[in-house]
């Protein structure tokens, strides 16, 4: 990361961060389900999982915590012949990263913990 041109006068005129972060390639597993209750209404559930593509060894709290696991369920309600309405929840286990990487001026003890919780609801229409 290179910043130049400064708008405030006492700040550097230049300033170069670099930092390798020895990404891999990042393969996700999906595996969801539909199930039909009735002839209007279908129930579903999902579950991903995808490794974190930065080695521990390099994590920064400049990065978002990559999320293992997701789980998803809805359920989807047909209310006329043209319409349907859909309502969905994502969540994800907590997720601890402690920081190791010793370039970072963070102490032994650093540590990041995220969790999501997260809803939709959508109204449908089919011309």
């Amino acid at each position: 990361m290179e910043n130049t041109g400064p708008s405030h006068s006492e700040a550097p005129s230049r300033i170069v961060s670099e930092s390798y972060l020895g990404f891999r390639d990042q393969y996700a597993v999906s595996l969801g389900a539909r199930y039909r209750y009735d002839m209007k209404t279908s129930l579903m559930a999902g579950v991903t999982y995808g490794r974190n593509p930065v080695p521990e060894s390099t994590l920064s709290p400049t990065l978002s915590v990559i999320l293992d696991y997701h789980f998803t369920f809805g359920i989807a309600r047909q209310i006329s012949p043209n319409w349907r309405w859909v309502a969905t929840a994502l969540i994800t286990p907590t997720k601890k990263v402690n920081y190791q990487n010793g370039s970072l001026p963070l102490g032994s003890v650093a540590e990041q913990r995220v969790q999501f919780v997260g809803f939709t609801f959508t109204l449908e229409r089919n011309w």
